[in-house]
């Protein structure tokens, strides 16, 4: 039986017990898309990790296919599916309220509602009471960490585990129940790069003793080898990026060059989210890492606060050109002083390689396995001649880092000197002959 919950989720019906995504229930999970392992298929064998999968739940029974066609028939009249009716009774659907008085009165019933969760916490706490160090993880990652536990406590490590089986509402009275001056480190171990459930623990812990993560993604299962490393080598950094990815190639020149112009120390940069944030463990100037897609918010804000500093931002394909294209196209029109540093690889990379808004027509992805059909999907967006339409931006400029001479030199640019101004101005490559652009034009 397929269930439908977050896309690519699946369920198995094994007897009575399904294993689901918390697309569909309120459970915990971890963010691992798609079907990973499954021990006895049968119908006597519940087992195995499944999408999402964390506690077993029970359905009531499925509904016939008649059942179905009759709700959808009883819905017909309001659902928006295309019918003929007068302008006066056609389908409409919309969010919110007309009134102000019923929007205070829907956010006051949403208040009451998210008060009324509270009753619902629900998390294990095990092996806490001599604990020198505390394992947090929900999902998949927890029940990994329970056997770390056991392993490290034969070994002679002292460990214990808070796994919260709500993560909303989140238990954040669990961790009060640690003896702080016994315990050296909380280790968050969870599936996401950069991490996202250790901003709750540190919000719990209260700033009581030191925070260390244990981090895989890309659908990767957490390995137990790696939490037991992680507990027993807490300052061994492991690597974010996959074999062959260019981030470091483009983290490295960055690098050199804010050295070589003795810069190093007026350099803020604003991290996306994905990989991309993954480059503060890497290398030692200012970094902040801004909500999802707001990098040219936030270096804007910088920048105009701190006109001195030298504010650029770094940014993946999903952060700046799909969750994040209103903020690039803004700040471009309006001629922010800061600098985007924008790697695309055209793919979801991280999360499992759904398309983006750049995957190029015909290229595959999990998300469109045949490859990009325009028909289909639409066409890819091109950024620099997007962006090279406004007049403000300085300079814009394609290369790509798949080879040494490449990665060192820009393949053509999008510019050429301005005469009204001491920017480079947008001008296409093919209308004009594009003159090198003014020295230090990516430093405003």
């Amino acid at each position: 039986m397929i269930v439908n919950g977050a896309p690519g989720t699946v369920g198995v019906r094994c007897d009575t017990e399904i294993a689901v995504s918390p697309g569909v229930f309120s459970v915990a999970g971890s963010a691992v898309a798609g079907l990973h392992y499954i021990a006895g298929f049968g119908r006597h064998s519940p087992h195995g990790v499944i999408g999402t999968m964390m506690e077993p739940v029970v359905l009531p029974e499925m509904k016939s296919d008649e059942e179905v066609a009759a709700l959808k028939a009883s819905k017909q009249d309001w659902a928006c599916v295309g019918h003929k009716l007068d302008y006066a009774h056609r389908a409409w659907i919309q969010p919110g309220h007309w009134l102000t008085s019923d929007m205070q009165k829907a956010n006051e019933d949403a208040a009451a509602l998210y008060a009324s969760w509270e009753k619902d916490v629900q998390v294990e706490e095990y092996r806490l009471e001599d604990a020198e160090v505390v394992l947090t993880a929900y999902g998949i990652s927890a029940r990994i960490c329970k056997s770390a536990v056991e392993l490290l406590r034969a070994q002679g490590v002292k460990a214990g585990l808070i796994r919260p089986i709500t993560v909303h509402p989140f238990p954040y009275a669990a961790y009060d129940h640690i003896d702080y001056s016994r315990v050296k480190a909380v280790l968050d171990v969870e599936m996401s790069i950069p991490a996202q459930f250790v901003d709750d623990v540190a919000v719990a812990v209260k700033d009581r003793c030191p925070i260390e993560t244990c981090l895989c993604s890309g659908g990767n299962i957490m390995s137990r080898d790696k939490v037991l490393a992680a507990v027993k080598i807490q300052e061994d950094k492991v690597s974010g990026f996959c074999p062959g990815c260019m981030h470091s190639t483009v983290i490295k020149l960055i690098g050199e060059v804010l050295e070589e112009m003795e810069l190093v120390d007026r350099a803020a940069c604003v991290l996306g989210i994905g990989c991309c944030g993954l480059h503060m463990d890497y290398i030692a100037y200012d970094n902040t890492t801004a909500p999802h897609g707001r990098a040219c918010a936030v270096a804007t804000g910088m920048k105009r606060s701190n006109p001195d500093s030298l504010v650029f931002t770094y940014q993946g394909d999903g952060d700046f050109a799909s969750i994040g294209a209103a903020e690039i196209v803004h700040a471009a029109m309006r001629g922010e002083k800061f600098t985007t540093i924008f790697v695309n690889n055209a793919i979801y990379g991280m999360t499992g390689g759904q398309m983006a808004p750049t995957t190029l027509v015909g290229m595959k992805a999990s998300t469109a396995p045949k490859g990009r059909d325009p028909k289909e999907h639409g066409y890819p967006m091109h950024m620099c001649e997007i962006l090279n339409q406004l007049t403000a931006p300085a300079y814009l400029v394609r290369t790509s880092c798949n080879t040494p001479p490449t990665s060192t030199r820009p393949s053509r640019p999008f510019t050429r000197p301005s005469r009204t101004s001491w920017t480079a101005r947008a001008s296409p490559w093919w209308r004009s002959s594009p003159a090198a652009p003014p020295t230090g034009a990516w430093i405003p």
